[in-house]
């Protein structure tokens, strides 16, 4: 299934696209974005781009679904948001999103969260959503809680806690 087009009064998630990677690489090389990530930044432009091809083509064979969070405005990528090991078995999915930091606490992960969690209810058999981020991040913490999203599991030795919501 194709990554669909989702759109609220002031953001627009659509597909990434190869003409995306300046923004991809400005988003995944940010010393303050990858605070709360467990990845390694992203060391070039060459990287964006092999990012960008590999997520294009897992969109394509539906083993995730990536989107662009953009702004309806004038389509600048503000962030990204995804849903990723989608088990038919167990029902479930985990979900990620980030945002370059001039468009951090905007709102825009909020709109985008309630736009892909209504396509989650909607299109797929998904009955659990999974999401894990850094234990001192605050304000993703607080968006997810807005969801719904109840904590599940703190591992005392990881500085990441998991949370998961209901969808049935």
């Amino acid at each position: 299934m194709a990554v669909p087009l989702l759109q609220s009064d002031r953001i627009v998630l659509r597909s990434l696209s190869e003409n995306d990677y300046p923004e991809i690489y400005a988003l995944r090389s940010n010393a303050s974005v990858n605070t709360f990530l467990n990845r390694k930044p992203c060391a070039s432009i060459t990287e964006a781009k092999e990012f960008i091809t590999i997520i294009l083509e897992n969109s394509n064979q539906g083993d995730s679904y990536y989107w662009a969070i953009a702004s309806l405005e004038d389509n600048s990528l503000l962030g990204t948001i995804c849903i990723y090991a989608i088990s038919e078995q167990d029902r479930s999915c985990q979900i990620g999103y980030e945002l370059m930091p001039q468009q951090q606490k905007k709102g825009y992960v909020t709109e985008a969260l309630k736009l892909v969690l209504l396509w989650i209810q909607q299109k797929l058999q998904i009955k659990t959503v999974i999401a894990e981020t850094h234990k001192e991040n605050t304000s993703s913490i607080q968006v997810l809680l807005q969801h719904d999203f109840q904590l599940k599991a703190v591992d005392s030795g990881s500085k990441m806690v998991t949370y998961i919501k209901n969808m049935l």
